[in-house]
């Protein structure tokens, strides 16, 4: 069976990760940071040749990493299509545990903040009951 989408793996720490190759992770960075771009204004905004654009952009959209947009523009004899960063590919879950409280967040990969909860928290639990009473509380 093939699997769609990208590969997960499990770094040192056995938290779930997705590797890239360094230029797969450049386009990716960059059409998070800049916005929507055309293949031609990526490979020159990454000082590269539009033809490694493509094999990447092929490779990504199929990871689901990054989409083709139907907005296009116009570059003289054809209308290009736009690429943007999936902001739907998954969710990232974020938390800031002090002494006495925990503050959560479940964010797009977009970093738009979809849920965000402040908790106490007792001192006297271990790491592992604090996050599990965090992750009960946000999934609620």
């Amino acid at each position: 069976m093939t699997q769609i989408g990208p590969q997960i793996q499990t770094d040192r720490s056995g938290h779930n990760c997705i590797a890239l190759p360094r230029f797969q992770y450049r386009v990716v960075q960059t059409l998070r940071t800049v916005g929507s771009l055309s293949r031609t204004e990526l490979a020159e905004y990454l000082e590269c040749f539009r033809a490694l654009i493509s094999s990447t952009v092929k490779d990504l959209v199929y990871r689901a990493l990054i989409e083709e947009s139907e907005t296009t523009i116009s570059t003289g004899s054809h209308r290009a299509r736009m690429l943007c960063f999936n902001t739907n590919f998954g969710y990232v879950i974020g938390s800031d545990t002090g002494a006495v409280s925990a503050d959560c967040t479940i964010a797009d990969f977009d970093g738009l903040h979809l849920v965000r909860h402040a908790e106490a928290i007792d001192v006297s639990n271990n790491p592992q009951q604090v996050l599990a009473q965090v992750l009960e509380t946000m999934l609620a």
